[in-house]
């Protein structure tokens, strides 16, 4: 070997070692604070066709607004988000049920439907229309049951249909049921739907998903909204809660389910199980875990699909068993059934240690953002994160 080979390979050789040596970048995190902190952001819901946002500011007696979006960076156009009122007097936040202004359309128009406090004991839902700017009720004139919202179905053409719970007096028990905005005095009852964590999900115009206890077990089930016929489509074990479905580029657009699932003696949910039906029957797509690397953050809350780049993530929550901290992820699905899922990518700023709450998506041409909120003493504040997928 003459000299000048000998050189070459001890340079190469060099520079491995140089290589190999060097510490591991630091990951960044684009999260950054938006809004005001005069403002509390409780509860906020993102609409991604139209750049807007909803949130209440308050989690008694609140106002409603909705806020414009930049939807080349995700963060607000004007300082506070307050750029449309909606109302005032919404019924308090107390319960895992109840629910802060929620997106949905109606005869295609993006509309905003929220629960409002009239008289000490007394619910009433409400639509706010985009096109109008005025408030209407769901159900016209006052019949003393108290009502309140779960979630809107997104019509492109024709009413909309809304999920709620109701019931006679502040000491019976809430029960579920759904209305057609075309004929809004005709109230239909789902029931032994399971409330605990668990709200019922529209499925396009026509189906609502839900959990229930089949046995021991929270299964999910899906419900017709033509037809009242029920179907249970997991039999597997596990409490099924959280319930989404949506259009999966994956499987070229058609559904796929997905629950954060609570095992055994765990306090809550420690995975996610996205299913495929396949010949009738829910099958395993994939189950999602949580990442070692997560720490004490072994809990899941607020898992929801979104599509991006022509893929499907779910945006998640964890927490530790004490509540009080926690972090923003973004899960990856394998681009079939039973293939390996990319590595969970963390979407918030570690060096904010709080508890970060109920993530929400919003995707533009321009990029993937998710919000969250938390909650020091006296406020309530908004946090956006850029999602970008890790190449493989």
């Amino acid at each position: 070997m003459n000299r000048y080979v000998k050189f070459i390979i001890t340079v190469l050789i060099m520079t491995a070692i140089v290589l190999v040596a060097q510490p591991a970048a630091a990951l960044t995190y684009d999260d950054i604070a938006i809004g005001s902190q005069s403002v509390r952001y409780v509860d906020p819901e993102v609409d991604s066709e139209t750049n807007l946002i909803t949130f209440r500011d308050a989690w008694l007696s609140a106002n409603a607004w909705v806020g414009w979006l930049d939807p080349t960076d995700g963060t607000l156009v004007t300082e506070t988000g307050k750029d449309f009122w909606l109302d005032s007097q919404l019924s308090p936040i107390n319960e895992l049920q109840d629910n802060g202004p929620e997106w949905m359309r109606h005869n295609g128009i993006p509309t905003v439907i929220y629960t409002r406090q009239e008289g000490k004991y007394l619910e009433r839902m409400y639509l706010w229309s985009t096109a109008t700017g005025q408030s209407t009720p769901v159900i016209p004139g006052t019949d003393y049951v108290i009502r309140s919202h779960f979630d809107g179905s997104n019509s492109a053409n024709g009413p909309g249909k809304v999920l709620y719970r109701r019931r006679t007096s502040p000491l019976a028990s809430w029960q579920v049921y759904w209305l057609d905005l075309s004929n809004p005095t005709q109230e239909f009852q789902i029931p032994d739907v399971e409330l605990d964590v668990s709200l019922p999900t529209w499925i396009d115009d026509d189906a609502i998903l839900y959990s229930r206890y089949e046995g021991s077990t929270i299964q999910l089930v899906l419900y017709d909204t033509a037809t009242h016929l029920e179907t249970v489509l997991t039999g597997d074990g596990g409490h099924k809660l959280g319930a989404y479905a949506w259009n999966a580029p994956e499987i070229g657009g058609e559904l796929l389910y997905m629950a954060a699932v609570k095992t055994g003696s765990d306090p809550y949910p420690r995975e996610v199980r996205v299913y495929q039906i396949v010949e009738g029957a829910a099958v395993s797509f994939t189950t999602l875990t949580i990442p070692p690397e997560a720490g004490t953050h072994v809990n899941i809350s607020s898992p929801e699909p979104f599509v991006y780049q022509g893929a499907s993530y779910i945006s998640l929550a964890l927490f530790n068993n004490n509540k009080t901290e926690g972090s923003i992820w973004v899960f990856g699905l394998p681009i079939e059934r039973g293939g390996t899922p990319p590595p969970p990518q963390r979407v918030d700023d570690p060096n904010l240690v709080a508890l970060k709450l109920d993530p929400e998506s919003y995707v533009t041409d321009s990029g993937a953002f998710v919000y969250y909120y938390y909650n020091p003493p006296g406020l309530v504040l908004l946090r956006r994160c850029v999602f970008q997928p890790a190449d493989l």
